[in-house]
Formats: C-alpha cells, sequence, structure tokens
C-alpha cells in the first residue's frame, strides 16, 4: 500500500464520485474535504463538465486553484480568469464532424469553456439542461465555429435506437479524435459520449496540474467512477476507483473504494490523506 502522507493534492470527478444519485454532496464527503482543505492539501475536480456546469460545486466547496474540465482539454481556474492548457478541436475537424451527424441525423451538441450549442432543441437536450442546470444556445454550426473556440463536443445516447447512430460516428471518426463514453449515477440508461481532441486525456490534463503547482504526480492522489478516468487514475501517483465504477475502472486502479452512495470518497481520503 503507497504511504497516504506523501499526497498534497487529491483530484476528484464529479458525477458518481463527488455526487451520488440525488446529484447532492453528502455531508461525510464535504467533511472529509473540509479536514484537507485545514491541512492546506489542495482539491482539484476533473470532470467531463464545461466550466460553467461545475460553478455550483465549487462554490459549495470554497475550493480555489485549478481544475480539469471538458474531459481534459481545460484546465483553468474556477472563475475562468486563467487557463493553463487548453486543446480546442480544429475547425476542420468541427465541418466534419457536423457534416456527418447532420447526414445521420446524430444529435450533436458543441461546448466552449462555459457555453454549449446545439442546432435545435430535443428530448436529450431537455436532459443535459437538466443536469448541468444551463441552457444550451440554439445557433448555426456553420456560423458558431467561425466565432467561438470549441473545446469539445458531445453526443448523447438516450435510447436503444440511439446505438446504432453513435456507434457509426464510433466507427467513422476511429483515431481522430479521443471519445470516452460516461454515465450519470440517476440516469443509468442515458450515456454522455465526450469527442475532444485525440491528444487530450486527463492524464495529460493531470501532468499540467502537477507541472503548474511544482509537485511530483507521484504526490497526487485521483479518484474516478467513469471509463474516461482510466488515464487520470493511472498517471496519478494513487489512483482509486469508487465501488459503483466498471470493472475495466477497477483493474487499473491502485485501489478500490466503497461505492459513492456508501461515501467512497470519503473513506479513500480518510484512508490515504488523513
Amino acid at each position: 500500500m503507497k504511504n497516504g502522507s506523501k499526497y498534497k493534492l487529491l483530484v476528484v470527478d464529479i458525477d458518481g464520485t463527488l455526487e451520488g444519485k440525488n446529484g447532492v454532496i453528502a455531508r461525510e464527503v464535504k467533511d472529509a474535504l473540509s479536514e484537507l482543505q485545514c491541512r492546506r492539501i489542495g482539491i482539484s475536480l476533473s470532470t467531463g463538465r464545461v466550466r460553467s456546469a461545475c460553478q455550483n460545486v465549487i462554490n459549495q466547496l470554497s475550493l480555489d486553484g485549478y481544475h480539469i474540465f471538458c474531459n481534459g482539454a481545460l484546465v483553468s481556474s474556477g472563475n475562468g480568469d486563467k487557463e493553463i492548457f487548453s486543446t480546442p478541436l480544429s475547425k476542420q475537424a468541427l465541418k466534419e464532424t457536423i457534416d456527418f451527424t447532420r447526414s445521420q441525423g446524430i444529435y450533436l451538441e458543441l461546448a466552449t469553456a462555459d457555453r454549449y450549442f446545439i442546432e435545435k432543441e430535443t428530448e436529450a437536450s431537455a436532459i443535459h439542461q437538466n443536469i448541468l442546470n444551463i441552457p444550451p444556445i440554439v445557433v448555426n454550426f456553420d456560423t458558431i465555429i467561425e466565432q467561438e473556440n470549441i473545446i469539445k463536443e458531445n453526443l448523447i445516447r438516450i435510447n436503444a435506437e440511439d446505438d446504432a447512430l453513435i456507434d457509426s460516428f464510433w466507427d467513422y471518426f476511429k483515431g481522430e479524435f479521443h471519445l470516452s463514453r460516461v454515465n450519470i449515477p440517476h440516469l443509468t440508461n442515458i450515456d454522455f459520449i465526450n469527442v475532444v481532441s485525440s491528444t487530450v486525456s486527463k492524464g495529460k490534463a493531470l501532468e499540467a496540474v502537477a507541472e503548474h503547482y511544482g509537485i511530483l504526480i507521484e504526490e497526487i492522489m485521483a479518484v474516478g467512477d467513469g471509463m474516461n478516468d482510466i488515464p487520470l487514475l493511472t498517471s496519478a501517483g494513487l489512483g482509486v476507483a469508487m465501488g459503483n465504477a466498471p470493472d475495466a475502472l477497477k483493474a487499473v486502479a491502485d485501489e478500490i473504494t466503497l461505492d459513492v452512495e456508501h461515501h467512497g470518497l470519503a473513506h479513500s481520503i480518510n484512508q490515504f490523506m488523513l
């Protein structure tokens, strides 16, 4: 077992790790995080969400410092006043995905650091708005990619009919992008597919965080529950998978903690950092 006394930074996923099925951070988790702050141990979020969709969490926990957003495509302060790492999608890549999704009838979202755009409102857009608590902006994609710095795209699977469409996107663009599938605990039948540059991952973003803070990556403990957390957990000094994580993530983790409903994050903090 690795020595918990050496960890100087906790990096933590949100959905299914920090927040449970009710979308609330448990008191036990808040207490453990507060104790870290009292001991001047840093806390960074690592999420597929855009920055603005994390403000409630950042405010609740009084988090300062730098966080990983958009599945690793952006590392910035919580209020966005300083970015230390950003890998936007190229205009050519955006044009290709827009043309393909239009031709196949696939729902697509485009996201900047703080906003996301759709071409029409659908059941999928309503579901995502309810989760993020920020409304999408209806635009013409051809126009917006010339005006905005698009960091990631989202596909959403809401029923079995979407499987073939998403598979066709996955197959067509295989190797051109880094795609990862994310599930929200209280929406077990719905998947969110993050589409970012092929060079992007939470692991590479973690390296940028460590370099900025002047600490070794071995001095970081990371906790997550999704397949997009594999690069994060395998890069950190200690990678902890939640009990509700898929077997593939547990297989690469250094440790496995309790599930989110039994406050696995608090348990791992107390076990390895306090």
